[in-house]
Protein backbone atom coordinates (compact mmCIF):
# COMPACT_ATOMS: atom_id res chain seq x y z
CA UNK A 1 0.00 0.00 0.00
CA UNK A 2 1.31 3.56 -1.06
CA UNK A 3 0.85 6.17 1.32
CA UNK A 4 1.53 9.82 -0.13
CA UNK A 5 1.35 11.56 3.53
CA UNK A 6 4.91 11.19 5.49
CA UNK A 7 2.48 11.33 8.91
CA UNK A 8 0.00 8.60 7.21
CA UNK A 9 3.06 6.52 6.50
CA UNK A 10 4.07 6.79 10.76
CA UNK A 11 1.21 6.35 11.99
CA UNK A 12 0.70 2.88 9.88
CA UNK A 13 4.00 1.90 10.94
CA UNK A 14 4.35 2.68 14.66
CA UNK A 15 0.28 2.79 15.38
CA UNK A 16 -0.01 -1.09 15.47
CA UNK A 17 3.57 -1.50 17.36
CA UNK A 18 1.98 1.15 20.46
CA UNK A 19 -0.90 -1.02 20.35
CA UNK A 20 0.74 -4.53 20.77
CA UNK A 21 3.27 -2.97 23.03
CA UNK A 22 0.15 -1.38 25.15
CA UNK A 23 -1.62 -5.06 24.99
CA UNK A 24 1.20 -6.81 26.30
CA UNK A 25 1.97 -4.85 29.01
CA UNK A 26 -1.31 -5.23 30.00
CA UNK A 27 -0.94 -9.09 30.04
CA UNK A 28 1.70 -8.75 31.59
CA UNK A 29 0.75 -6.47 34.76
CA UNK A 30 -1.90 -8.26 35.09
CA UNK A 31 -0.21 -11.42 35.12
CA UNK A 32 2.35 -10.39 37.86
CA UNK A 33 -0.08 -8.72 39.92
CA UNK A 34 -2.40 -12.09 39.88
CA UNK A 35 0.74 -13.79 40.84
CA UNK A 36 1.67 -11.25 44.07
CA UNK A 37 -1.89 -10.93 45.13
CA UNK A 38 -1.97 -14.89 45.42
CA UNK A 39 1.17 -15.03 46.83
CA UNK A 40 0.52 -12.61 49.62
CA UNK A 41 -2.98 -14.11 50.25
CA UNK A 42 -1.80 -17.33 51.05
CA UNK A 43 0.92 -16.26 53.46
CA UNK A 44 -2.09 -14.67 55.41
CA UNK A 45 -4.61 -17.41 54.96
CA UNK A 46 -1.40 -19.83 56.37
CA UNK A 47 -0.68 -17.25 59.18
CA UNK A 48 -4.30 -17.04 60.11
CA UNK A 49 -4.78 -20.92 59.37
CA UNK A 50 -1.84 -21.37 62.42
CA UNK A 51 -3.11 -18.85 64.84
CA UNK A 52 -6.69 -20.34 65.41
CA UNK A 53 -4.88 -24.21 65.19
CA UNK A 54 -2.73 -23.63 67.94
CA UNK A 55 -5.89 -22.04 70.20
CA UNK A 56 -7.92 -24.98 68.73
CA UNK A 57 -4.81 -27.46 70.35
CA UNK A 58 -4.22 -25.15 73.58
CA UNK A 59 -7.86 -26.40 74.73
CA UNK A 60 -7.16 -30.14 73.63
CA UNK A 61 -3.98 -29.77 75.50
CA UNK A 62 -5.61 -28.76 78.53
CA UNK A 63 -8.11 -31.49 78.14
CA UNK A 64 -4.64 -34.01 77.77
CA UNK A 65 -2.79 -32.60 81.25
CA UNK A 66 -6.07 -32.93 82.89
CA UNK A 67 -6.70 -36.43 81.65
CA UNK A 68 -2.98 -37.39 82.33
CA UNK A 69 -3.23 -36.27 85.98
CA UNK A 70 -6.61 -37.86 87.19
CA UNK A 71 -4.48 -41.40 85.39
CA UNK A 72 -1.31 -40.32 87.51
CA UNK A 73 -3.58 -40.09 91.00
CA UNK A 74 -5.67 -43.35 90.35
CA UNK A 75 -2.74 -45.30 89.29
CA UNK A 76 -0.65 -44.40 92.50
CA UNK A 77 -3.71 -44.92 95.33
CA UNK A 78 -6.44 -47.02 93.46
CA UNK A 79 -5.17 -50.09 95.32
CA UNK A 80 -6.55 -48.22 99.20
CA UNK A 81 -8.75 -45.59 97.64
CA UNK A 82 -12.21 -45.62 98.00
CA UNK A 83 -14.48 -44.66 95.07
CA UNK A 84 -16.24 -41.80 96.86
CA UNK A 85 -12.93 -39.97 96.98
CA UNK A 86 -12.20 -40.48 93.27
CA UNK A 87 -15.80 -39.25 92.94
CA UNK A 88 -15.53 -36.17 94.64
CA UNK A 89 -12.24 -35.44 92.58
CA UNK A 90 -13.46 -36.26 89.65
CA UNK A 91 -17.07 -34.07 90.56
CA UNK A 92 -14.54 -31.05 91.53
CA UNK A 93 -12.69 -31.15 88.21
CA UNK A 94 -15.39 -31.14 85.81
CA UNK A 95 -17.14 -28.15 88.04
CA UNK A 96 -14.23 -25.89 87.33
CA UNK A 97 -13.64 -26.55 83.80
CA UNK A 98 -16.26 -25.65 81.13
CA UNK A 99 -14.69 -27.31 78.31
CA UNK A 100 -15.77 -30.65 80.18
CA UNK A 101 -18.74 -32.42 80.25
CA UNK A 102 -17.61 -35.67 81.98
CA UNK A 103 -15.14 -37.78 82.63
CA UNK A 104 -15.09 -41.19 84.22
CA UNK A 105 -12.67 -44.51 85.31
CA UNK A 106 -12.90 -47.52 83.52
CA UNK A 107 -11.02 -50.45 84.62
CA UNK A 108 -9.78 -53.64 83.64
CA UNK A 109 -11.67 -57.21 84.63
CA UNK A 110 -11.52 -57.35 88.11
CA UNK A 111 -8.80 -54.90 88.36
CA UNK A 112 -10.04 -52.75 91.50
CA UNK A 113 -12.67 -54.63 92.55
CA UNK A 114 -11.93 -58.25 92.75
CA UNK A 115 -15.73 -58.97 92.67
CA UNK A 116 -16.84 -56.80 89.59
CA UNK A 117 -15.98 -57.72 85.97
CA UNK A 118 -16.96 -54.23 84.20
CA UNK A 119 -16.14 -51.39 86.68
CA UNK A 120 -16.43 -47.96 84.64
CA UNK A 121 -18.15 -45.18 86.72
CA UNK A 122 -19.15 -42.29 84.85
CA UNK A 123 -19.65 -38.65 86.54
CA UNK A 124 -20.80 -36.08 84.34
CA UNK A 125 -22.74 -32.76 84.79
CA UNK A 126 -26.48 -32.68 84.96
CA UNK A 127 -27.36 -28.92 84.56
CA UNK A 128 -25.92 -26.97 87.59
CA UNK A 129 -25.02 -30.90 89.26
CA UNK A 130 -22.52 -33.69 88.77
CA UNK A 131 -24.17 -36.79 88.72
CA UNK A 132 -22.73 -40.54 88.59
CA UNK A 133 -24.22 -42.99 86.51
CA UNK A 134 -23.18 -47.06 86.53
CA UNK A 135 -25.18 -47.70 83.40
CA UNK A 136 -21.77 -48.29 81.34
CA UNK A 137 -20.74 -50.80 83.58
CA UNK A 138 -22.20 -53.86 81.83
CA UNK A 139 -22.21 -56.23 79.35
CA UNK A 140 -24.67 -55.00 77.39
CA UNK A 141 -22.48 -51.90 76.68
CA UNK A 142 -18.67 -53.98 77.06
CA UNK A 143 -17.03 -50.67 77.05
CA UNK A 144 -13.71 -52.98 76.66
CA UNK A 145 -15.01 -52.73 73.08
CA UNK A 146 -15.30 -48.46 72.60
CA UNK A 147 -13.56 -46.55 70.74
CA UNK A 148 -12.22 -44.26 74.10
CA UNK A 149 -11.20 -47.52 75.58
CA UNK A 150 -9.47 -49.46 72.42
CA UNK A 151 -7.33 -45.95 71.70
CA UNK A 152 -6.11 -45.79 75.56
CA UNK A 153 -5.19 -49.50 75.96
CA UNK A 154 -3.31 -49.39 72.67
CA UNK A 155 -1.32 -45.86 73.32
CA UNK A 156 0.92 -44.73 75.90
CA UNK A 157 -0.21 -40.97 76.11
CA UNK A 158 -4.03 -39.69 75.84
CA UNK A 159 -5.83 -39.67 73.10
CA UNK A 160 -8.81 -37.96 71.40
CA UNK A 161 -11.12 -39.61 69.88
CA UNK A 162 -13.15 -38.20 66.24
CA UNK A 163 -16.18 -35.91 67.07
CA UNK A 164 -18.92 -37.34 67.28
CA UNK A 165 -22.56 -35.97 67.41
CA UNK A 166 -24.64 -36.97 70.82
CA UNK A 167 -28.22 -36.53 69.78
CA UNK A 168 -29.73 -36.84 73.49
CA UNK A 169 -27.81 -33.16 74.06
CA UNK A 170 -27.53 -31.78 70.40
CA UNK A 171 -24.20 -31.05 70.27
CA UNK A 172 -21.21 -32.58 68.65
CA UNK A 173 -18.48 -33.76 71.43
CA UNK A 174 -15.21 -35.86 71.68
CA UNK A 175 -13.53 -38.31 74.43
CA UNK A 176 -10.15 -37.76 75.72
CA UNK A 177 -9.06 -40.99 76.77
CA UNK A 178 -5.52 -41.90 78.49
CA UNK A 179 -4.22 -45.15 80.23
CA UNK A 180 -3.99 -46.00 83.85
CA UNK A 181 -0.49 -47.89 84.16
CA UNK A 182 0.75 -49.38 87.34
CA UNK A 183 4.37 -51.11 87.01
CA UNK A 184 4.19 -50.80 83.52
CA UNK A 185 1.03 -52.79 83.10
CA UNK A 186 -2.61 -50.92 82.02
CA UNK A 187 -5.32 -51.53 84.43
CA UNK A 188 -7.14 -49.14 82.48
CA UNK A 189 -8.09 -45.68 81.34
CA UNK A 190 -9.81 -42.38 82.22
CA UNK A 191 -11.69 -40.63 79.87
CA UNK A 192 -12.65 -36.75 79.75
CA UNK A 193 -15.23 -35.72 77.49
CA UNK A 194 -14.80 -32.95 75.69
CA UNK A 195 -17.87 -29.76 75.16
CA UNK A 196 -16.55 -28.43 71.73
CA UNK A 197 -18.69 -25.53 71.90
CA UNK A 198 -15.27 -23.49 73.13
CA UNK A 199 -13.79 -24.35 69.80
CA UNK A 200 -16.45 -24.44 67.76
CA UNK A 201 -16.70 -20.68 68.90
CA UNK A 202 -12.88 -19.72 68.15
CA UNK A 203 -14.09 -20.75 64.14
CA UNK A 204 -17.02 -18.73 64.16
CA UNK A 205 -15.23 -15.61 65.28
CA UNK A 206 -12.84 -16.39 62.07
CA UNK A 207 -13.64 -13.60 59.77
CA UNK A 208 -11.08 -12.89 56.50
CA UNK A 209 -12.25 -10.02 54.34
CA UNK A 210 -15.97 -9.64 53.43
CA UNK A 211 -16.83 -12.94 52.68
CA UNK A 212 -13.73 -15.21 54.52
CA UNK A 213 -15.10 -17.79 56.95
CA UNK A 214 -13.85 -20.73 59.36
CA UNK A 215 -14.88 -24.70 58.53
CA UNK A 216 -13.94 -27.49 61.43
CA UNK A 217 -14.27 -30.76 60.48
CA UNK A 218 -13.00 -34.26 61.87
CA UNK A 219 -10.52 -36.25 59.98
CA UNK A 220 -12.73 -37.80 58.42
CA UNK A 221 -15.23 -34.95 57.35
CA UNK A 222 -17.38 -34.77 60.20
CA UNK A 223 -18.68 -30.83 60.09
CA UNK A 224 -18.18 -29.58 63.49
CA UNK A 225 -18.19 -25.91 62.93
CA UNK A 226 -18.85 -23.61 60.21
CA UNK A 227 -20.32 -24.04 56.68
CA UNK A 228 -23.86 -25.16 57.87
CA UNK A 229 -25.15 -23.70 61.34
CA UNK A 230 -27.90 -26.63 60.63
CA UNK A 231 -25.90 -29.16 59.38
CA UNK A 232 -23.39 -29.10 62.44
CA UNK A 233 -26.59 -29.45 64.44
CA UNK A 234 -27.45 -32.55 62.44
CA UNK A 235 -23.86 -33.84 62.84
CA UNK A 236 -23.65 -33.87 58.81
CA UNK A 237 -20.42 -35.51 57.48
CA UNK A 238 -19.46 -33.53 54.13
CA UNK A 239 -18.20 -36.60 52.35
CA UNK A 240 -21.30 -37.60 51.94
CA UNK A 241 -23.03 -33.54 51.28
CA UNK A 242 -25.55 -33.03 48.65
CA UNK A 243 -23.49 -30.65 47.22
CA UNK A 244 -20.69 -32.90 44.62
CA UNK A 245 -18.34 -29.73 44.23
CA UNK A 246 -17.72 -29.89 48.30
CA UNK A 247 -17.32 -33.79 48.44
CA UNK A 248 -14.74 -33.52 46.10
CA UNK A 249 -13.30 -30.64 48.05
CA UNK A 250 -13.19 -32.20 51.32
CA UNK A 251 -11.79 -35.38 49.65
CA UNK A 252 -8.91 -33.14 48.58
CA UNK A 253 -8.70 -31.54 52.10
CA UNK A 254 -8.92 -35.07 53.61
CA UNK A 255 -6.30 -36.68 51.65
CA UNK A 256 -3.83 -33.76 52.00
CA UNK A 257 -2.09 -32.26 55.05
CA UNK A 258 -2.49 -28.56 53.68
CA UNK A 259 -3.25 -26.77 50.92
CA UNK A 260 -5.78 -24.95 48.45
CA UNK A 261 -8.48 -26.06 46.97
CA UNK A 262 -11.82 -25.24 46.36
CA UNK A 263 -16.10 -25.38 45.69
CA UNK A 264 -18.87 -24.05 44.43
CA UNK A 265 -22.44 -23.59 45.98
CA UNK A 266 -24.06 -23.15 42.39
CA UNK A 267 -23.80 -19.49 42.53
CA UNK A 268 -20.49 -18.55 44.08
CA UNK A 269 -17.01 -19.92 43.76
CA UNK A 270 -14.84 -20.71 46.76
CA UNK A 271 -11.31 -20.92 47.21
CA UNK A 272 -10.47 -23.29 49.95
CA UNK A 273 -7.07 -22.94 52.02
CA UNK A 274 -7.19 -25.70 54.81
CA UNK A 275 -4.59 -27.15 57.62
CA UNK A 276 -4.51 -30.48 59.91
CA UNK A 277 -4.17 -29.82 63.43
CA UNK A 278 -1.70 -32.29 63.99
CA UNK A 279 -3.06 -33.46 67.67
CA UNK A 280 -5.80 -34.44 66.69
CA UNK A 281 -5.71 -35.13 62.77
CA UNK A 282 -9.13 -32.40 62.29
CA UNK A 283 -8.92 -30.29 59.41
CA UNK A 284 -8.94 -26.03 59.54
CA UNK A 285 -10.35 -24.57 56.33
CA UNK A 286 -10.62 -20.82 55.75
CA UNK A 287 -12.97 -20.61 52.82
CA UNK A 288 -13.46 -16.97 51.01
CA UNK A 289 -15.43 -15.87 47.70
CA UNK A 290 -13.02 -16.03 44.76
CA UNK A 291 -14.19 -13.14 43.34
CA UNK A 292 -13.16 -11.51 46.31
CA UNK A 293 -9.47 -12.34 46.01
CA UNK A 294 -9.87 -11.60 42.17
CA UNK A 295 -11.62 -8.27 42.77
CA UNK A 296 -8.00 -6.34 43.13
CA UNK A 297 -7.02 -7.73 40.19
CA UNK A 298 -10.17 -6.78 37.93
CA UNK A 299 -9.99 -3.75 38.75
CA UNK A 300 -6.17 -3.20 38.41
CA UNK A 301 -7.24 -4.78 34.25
CA UNK A 302 -9.72 -2.05 34.04
CA UNK A 303 -7.23 0.83 35.38
CA UNK A 304 -4.70 -1.06 32.43
CA UNK A 305 -7.46 -1.43 29.76
CA UNK A 306 -8.29 2.73 30.31
CA UNK A 307 -5.08 3.65 30.06
CA UNK A 308 -4.01 1.47 26.99
CA UNK A 309 -6.68 2.69 25.00
CA UNK A 310 -5.50 6.73 26.23
CA UNK A 311 -2.17 5.94 25.07
CA UNK A 312 -3.23 4.97 21.93
CA UNK A 313 -5.87 7.59 21.25
CA UNK A 314 -3.35 10.35 22.22
CA UNK A 315 -1.18 8.73 19.89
Amino acid sequence: MNFKKIGTKMLVMILPVLVLAQIVLTIISATSSESLVDKKTQESMQAELRANSSEVTGYLQDVETLANSIAISVASSYTYTEWAAYEKMLQDMIATNDIVLGSGLWFEPYAYDPEQQYYGPYVYKDGGNAVTTWEYSNAEYDYFTQEYYTNAMGSDKPMITDPYYDPTSGTIMSSCSTPIVVGGKKIGCVTVDIELSAITNIIGNIKVGETGVGILTGADGLLIAGYDDTKVQEGANLTADDNASVVKMMNTVIADTNGVTGYSDGKNDYKVYFDTIGLTGWKLMVAIQAYELMQPIYQLINKLIAVCIVAIIVA
